[in-house]
This record gives structure tokens, sequence and C-alpha cells, in this order.
């Protein structure tokens, strides 16, 4: 009994499972969460998500708009998601200066009471909660004074504050802005490149968060 004790230990040890293979259970489970509801349509979103792809292979990426064309989501499966995750990214293109009604309603069905947090505190400690975000106005437009008012970290707090309430870490936010609906081809380039430098500092903001756990 003890042999077999032992053995099955050494299992659970060696191997946990997530999508697409297998991990090592000393390695932090990184899980990146698309929120846009047209992804396809994203050339920012898109190839930031291809530059933690290429980067980081063993991090599970999740397309919601492509998986939940509907909005019903699967809520066990979301929630053993979230339950294996030891960093978890939010990756969307801010709506009306936050999250769209996707990923705002994923973390409305599955962040629930009696999972995320009680009316003890949180449940999801030792977790790490990172934002990456878009927009299609400038950066330059963030900003005191300027078209939008207030940097776009300000607009992020709500997730700030959840992270907090349900005891996760805050990675930060990661942001980049100018991918604009209207721009032609010959911009092409300098937006996907443009997209890549968010995806490369995504990527170091992923990387410090494994560090630390």
């Amino acid at each position: 009994m003890r042999i077999f004790s032992f053995l099955c230990a050494a299992v659970l040890a060696a191997t946990c499972f997530e999508a697409g293979g297998t991990v090592s259970a000393a390695t932090p489970h990184v899980l990146v969460v698309s929120g846009h509801p047209h992804l396809k349509r994203s050339l920012a979103n898109r190839t930031i998500l291809e530059t933690v792809r290429k980067e980081l292979p063993d991090a599970e990426i999740i397309d919601l708009g492509q998986m939940y064309l509907n909005y019903t989501f699967d809520v066990a499966l979301e929630q053993e998601r979230v339950t294996r995750a030891d960093i978890i990214v939010m990756q969307y293109p801010a709506y009306w200066y936050v999250a769209p009604a996707l990923m705002k309603k994923w973390q409305e069905d599955i962040l629930t009471f009696g999972f995320a947090h009680d009316a003890k505190g949180g449940m999801l400690g030792g977790r790490t909660l990172i934002v990456s975000v878009t927009s299609g106005a400038s950066e330059s437009n963030y900003a005191p004074g300027a078209r939008m008012n207030r940097p776009m970290e300000e607009y992020q707090y709500p997730a700030m504050q959840m992270a907090a309430l349900t005891g996760m870490d805050f990675g930060g936010v990661v942001y980049s802005g100018g991918y604009r609906v209207t721009a032609d081809a010959s911009e092409h380039n300098r937006l996907v490149q443009h997209a890549e430098e968010h995806g490369m500092r995504l990527v170091a903001a992923i990387r410090e968060a494994v560090r630390s756990h």
C-alpha cells in the first residue's frame, strides 16, 4: 500500500494536463483568455496572441469568440481552466474603455460567488492576473487633458479590483493603441510590428509572474 501511494504521488507530481499537451507540475500554468468577439478581424489582438504562442508554446490560449458564438459558456469547463491556472491573462480590445461584453460575461459567469470569492474573501489566491488591452485610438489620446482624459490603466481599475476581491495578485496592464479600423494596407507592417512589440511586453510580464511563483 505504501509503495502504491508513493507511485500515485509520483505520477501526480510529474504530470498535469492542459489543452494541447502536458506540463510539469513544477511549471506554472499560463491561461490566456481572448475576449475579442471577432478575433479573425483584429490584426492587433491576433498578432499579440501569435507572439505569445510562439514565445510560450506551453501556454493555454483560448478564443472565447470562436468557442462561444452565443455567449453561453461551459461554466464547469471554464472554472476548471481557472482552477488549473497559475497565471491568467485577459486579452481584449477596449470597447468604451473596458472589456467587451464577451469578456465581461466570461468574468460574470465564471468568476462567481462561491467559486472565485465568498463572504470571507477571495478563493483564487496564489494566482496572478494580467490584463492585456488594445485600443483603436492612439496611446497619446489616453492621458490627462487629452481626448480620453485618463491613462488606459485607470480604465482597467475594475479588473484590478476583481483580482483583489478574488485573492489574485495583479500583474499589471500591458497596453498599446493606434490600431484604427480605417488603417490602410500601407500601414500593415507598422501595425504588425507594433502588435508584436506589445506581445513581447506581455510575454515579459508573464515570465515575471512565472518567476514569482
